[in-house]
């Protein structure tokens, strides 16, 4: 549709500006502007050249040739305005994309991005190896952190967990913020039992690497492997429910699907 679009109005504008001249000239300038409108800026780019050879020769048959050099500057620095007005606005929308979508504490995605995320976790499964999973990592006992420590040190105890997760995470796994002392973890392409040990270490690493040096800080992890026709809302939920199963196991534990309630907690 784009393409017979473009072609459509060139034609246009070539006739037009055969037939009418110097009045012709002047439909350039809003159809350079607007094709960046209407169409993606590739595209646009791609019709504003189309235009520019196809018009501006037509343009030096009809008219005078000084006038057809002045069209011809004035033309090519609109179009070349349009691409640069296109570009920022383009990359100003990517910025405030990636602001609304990044917790600003921890510097984690937030939940603005994870349905999508999900969804595309969920349509990749029959294309790989494994099917996704998910961690929800929940810190023990956050609470008593504010309490005993102030709000200022439970900040910093979500921004060294949010530095923790980031660097635990590998290519193509992503880390979330999902509120309060919530996280999750997407893992695409990996078995129930690879992403239950994956969870395991992440618990070993919260034991040796306090987040906050006058207190020991656990966390507890549910664990869910993607099933076949699930959706994201009840993946989610098991992955939810397994971590209150952790919760009243002890805590400072990974439990995944068909774990016992007890699931693996620390050692000794």
């Amino acid at each position: 549709l784009s393409l017979l679009m473009t072609f459509g109005v060139v034609s246009a504008l070539c006739y037009t500006v055969a037939t009418l001249g110097t009045a012709g000239i002047f439909w350039c300038y809003p159809a350079a502007l607007g094709f960046y409108g209407l169409l993606e800026e590739r595209r646009a780019r791609a019709a504003n050249a189309l235009m520019l050879v196809t018009a501006l020769p037509l343009a030096f048959t009809v008219l005078e040739t000084s006038l057809a050099l002045r069209a011809t500057a004035t033309l090519v620095c609109a179009s070349l305005f349009g691409a640069i007005m296109v570009r920022t606005i383009e990359r100003q929308q990517e910025a405030l994309r990636r602001r609304a979508e990044t917790d600003p504490l921890t510097g984690l995605s937030n939940r603005h991005g994870l349905h999508e995320a999900l969804d595309a976790a969920a349509g990749s499964a029959g294309r790989t190896d494994g099917r996704p999973a998910l961690m929800i990592v929940d810190l023990d006992h956050f609470k008593r952190v504010n309490d005993s420590h102030g709000h200022a040190a439970g900040d910093g105890v979500l921004r060294a967990t949010g530095a923790l997760l980031a660097a635990s995470v590998r290519a193509g796994e992503r880390a979330f913020r999902l509120g309060g002392e919530e996280f999750l973890l997407l893992l695409p392409g990996v078995d129930q039992d690879a992403a239950l040990a994956e969870a395991r270490a992440l618990c070993a690493t919260f034991r040796d690497e306090p987040v906050l040096a006058e207190r020991d800080t656990t966390a507890s992890v549910g664990v869910a492997s993607l099933l076949a026709g699930e959706g994201r809302t009840e993946w989610l939920g098991r992955a939810d429910a397994l971590l209150y199963v952790a919760k009243r196991g002890g805590r400072d534990r990974a439990v995944g699907q068909g774990e016992p309630a007890g699931g693996e907690g620390p050692p000794g």
